[in-house]
């Protein structure tokens, strides 16, 4: 998950497999997921798995695999590439980690023509 490249504009699922030390992070149990995103200009974005229209989805618990769907196709631009990214583990709501614990991954965003 370090970086993924995709078109800009793009609304289709991203799924990604959550990891520590190489192994799948076991998600039951889990309150929520957060995809926390920042893009080249230093804009921030915060994409949960609760609420009304959840955009992050625990895909399949066990192994540790979520599905991103940007809600709309202004979420990724080229001009704004790249986008460093983690995600956010709610075990409750108050007490969390991220992924990738010490890192940020990426999106490289290819230009749509």
């Amino acid at each position: 998950m370090e970086q993924l490249t995709i078109r800009e504009k793009t609304t289709a699922p991203i799924t990604m497999q959550l990891l520590a030390d190489g192994a799948a992070i076991d998600l039951t149990g889990a309150y929520s997921v957060v995809l926390e995103m920042k893009d080249s200009k230093n804009r921030t974005y915060r994409y949960s798995s609760i609420g009304t229209s959840p955009a992050v989805e625990i895909t399949d618990s066990e192994n540790g695999e979520v599905t991103f769907t940007p809600p709309d196709e202004k979420v990724f631009q080229y001009l704004f590439s790249p986008y460093r990214f983690y995600f956010r583990v709610y075990i409750t709501s108050d007490q969390n980690y991220s992924v990738p614990e010490d890192r940020s991954a990426e999106f490289r965003i290819l230009k749509e023509y």
